[in-house]
């Protein structure tokens, strides 16, 4: 009997779930911060890591269902359905705190 393999029976499956879960985020965090203190404008190069960084995780996320078959907080196999939540979650959430991280820049920039 064939069974699918789980995000942690392989090296390409646990980076997959580690990076999703922490390292893409962990990126996305740290770009916003430095987006904060480096006064970075709208169209400045961390803003493409930091949306690259988003891009990423939607796709890690993506390619651990499909192939690593990924679950939810429950245990439970996840589907289309999970990955759709999970995206537009982390689409809005990343566009807010880009935003809030612009909007500081400006507020504190102005004088």
């Amino acid at each position: 009997m064939a069974d699918t393999p789980g995000p942690l029976s392989s090296p390409y499956g646990c980076f997959v779930r580690v990076y999703w879960l922490i390292l893409g985020n962990a990126l996305i965090a740290f770009s916003a911060l430095f987006i904060f203190m480096k006064r970075e404008g709208i169209l400045s190069p961390v803003n493409l890591v930091f949306w690259s960084g988003v891009i990423a995780v939607i796709i890690f996320r993506l390619i651990d269902i499909q192939y690593f078959a990924g679950t939810t907080s429950k245990g439970e196999p996840a589907n289309m359905a999970v990955f759709r939540k999970y995206a537009m979650t982390v689409v809005v959430i990343c566009a807010l705190l880009w935003g809030a991280t612009h909007t500081l820049v400006y507020l504190t920039s102005v004088r």
